[in-house]
């Protein structure tokens, strides 16, 4: 038994007015227990009290009795309410919502002194916020939801069937360590149209969406997550909808934090949507709770009074469905950015240090130096400078600022002593695609390389706060970018898309 989540689910029980509840869903008492049972036909409970915590199970079960609960056992020859009926009080019982009204009903004729209400409330609201533990179950369930999705789009082909790949996704998530077989979304073309479409016999062809939503338990908790590609070339109304719904994916995700109603969170998307004129076509809710089952609380919708809050594991997922014609619908599962993570959606995705790792070891170095007892130096490491006192006889040390639209040139030259200079731009990382140029800035509100600016260079004293304030105004817009300059205590020199050379210091 789990003494401290029982803790929780007394104290939430207290708070609901509850003295004494039936827990009987086989994921909430696993949750208390570590025992997992799937009863079918016959009863499965864990009475609750202030004081006493009671199992009761049917003997072919194999269940012993552990510490901190009675266990109480019954035959098939047994009427199976017939202890539980001798044990609980009087009055209020609260009972969750997936008790059989069979043994609900033996309950009450054997005690008319029983009162049931809805009593699914103090588990579910402690389930909610996922522990420790829980959360690294999750975040090692969706990497293999991850390495699942990439080989399921790479086995797509022309002629396949929906039920195959549902199959390869099946086995592979067995492979994996999936605790059992559990339905697969695998819809193709006109099948996308409908949100919980059973594979079939359907065949792949070209210039089909494919919306894959694969969900399983991985050592009992669940990933979930959907991707929509297209096989072939998508037409311009495709592309459309699939841009639409990935900004209402992101929009949502942009004003997800503890403290928002999760109801805001379902109207970012869904307003992204609706001025898109497919309003009508978003058929469901934004997203749900996710853990020891797949669906489970907070409902995160346009009526949902859940408060966002560290520890909740949840879907977004928008969708639009075009009867007859196509569906797109993206899914992620999100854990608040309290936790201080960082969630990498695709197996292929790793982390670059590169906006800041060259600044931090050019100021470690400059700190060294120091510390060796160097007290005037300039180091150069291909865009960022630091100098610590200046050249003999000379004020300070000349760091010329290069005119990122024409090589060679300058646009300005600063003098400094004991600062860094760092200059972000696109003009000497990128590659070019049918005359379009590329640079490695990505601009995450996009995806695509940033076109705010030309270059952004930052002055300041600490070579590491210069790299990442250089990389971080590229991103923004001029104007906002001087001013979050000045903000720091740094100068600034922007040169923007026209040539236009700002600087924060005002000459």
């Amino acid at each position: 038994m789990n003494q401290q989540r029982l803790a929780r689910v007394r104290q939430a029980m207290a708070e609901q007015g509850l003295e004494q509840i039936l827990v009987t869903a086989p994921a909430s008492v696993y949750y208390l227990t570590g025992l997992w049972v799937s009863p079918m036909e016959r009863m499965w409970v864990l009475y609750i009290t202030e004081k006493d915590c009671v199992l009761y199970a049917n003997e072919l079960f194999g269940v012993e009795e552990q510490e901190g609960a009675e266990l109480v056992l019954h035959s098939d020859s047994d009427q199976p309410t017939a202890a539980l009926a001798q044990r609980v009080l009087p009055g209020k019982l609260g009972v969750d919502k997936f008790w059989p009204s069979r043994f609900l009903i033996d309950l009450l004729e054997a005690r008319s002194d029983v009162l049931p209400v809805h009593g699914s409330a103090p588990v579910d609201l402690v389930r909610m916020y996922k522990d420790k533990e829980e959360q690294q179950a999750m975040i090692h369930a969706s990497q293999v939801n991850d390495r699942v999705m990439e080989q399921a789009i790479a086995a797509l082909r022309e002629g396949v069937t929906e039920q195959e790949i549902a199959s390869l996704v099946e086995n592979l998530y067995q492979k994996e360590g999936g605790n059992r077989g559990e339905g697969v979304i695998v819809s193709f073309g006109a099948n996308g149209a409908d949100p919980h479409h059973s594979p079939d016999q359907t065949v792949l062809r070209q210039g089909d969406s494919v919306v894959l939503d694969l969900f399983m338990p991985i050592r009992r908790y669940w990933c979930d997550m959907t991707r929509t590609v297209f096989f072939g070339q998508a037409d311009e109304e495709q592309k459309r909808v699939y841009e639409v719904v990935r900004q209402a994916n992101l929009a949502a995700e942009k004003v997800l934090r503890p403290g928002v109603p999760l109801c805001q969170v379902d109207q970012a998307a869904r307003k992204i949507i609706e001025e898109a004129g497919y309003g009508p076509y978003f058929t469901h809710r934004l997203g749900h709770g996710c853990g020891l089952e797949c669906h489970e609380p907070p409902d995160n919708s346009s009526v949902s009074q859940a408060i966002a809050q560290p520890g909740m594991v949840f879907s977004v997922e928008p969708g639009i469905y075009l009867p007859g014609r196509f569906g797109v619908r993206i899914e992620d599962l999100v854990l608040d950015e309290e936790a201080g993570t960082a969630e990498l959606r695709d197996s292929q995705m790793s982390l670059d240090v590169g906006a800041v790792a060259k600044g931090f070891a050019v100021q470690r170095v400059t700190e060294s130096l120091m510390e060796s007892g160097y007290e005037n130096f300039v180091i150069s490491a291909g865009g960022n400078v630091q100098a610590q006192g200046a050249p003999p006889e000379k004020e300070g040390w000349s760091v010329g600022i290069e005119d990122p639209q024409q090589a060679g040139e300058l646009i300005d030259t600063v003098m400094i002593t004991s600062q860094a200079v760092v200059t972000s731009g696109g003009y000497e990382r990128f590659y070019t695609v049918d005359g379009e140029r590329y640079h490695h800035i990505i601009d995450p509100e996009t995806l695509y390389p940033a076109q705010r600016m030309l270059s952004a260079t930052v002055i300041c004293d600490d070579g590491a706060l210069a790299d990442c304030l250089s990389t971080a105004l590229f991103l923004m817009e001029p104007e906002e970018a001087l001013e979050f300059a000045r903000s720091q205590g740094a100068r600034a020199i922007l040169v923007t898309l026209d040539g236009q050379v700002l600087d924060t210091q005002e000459k």
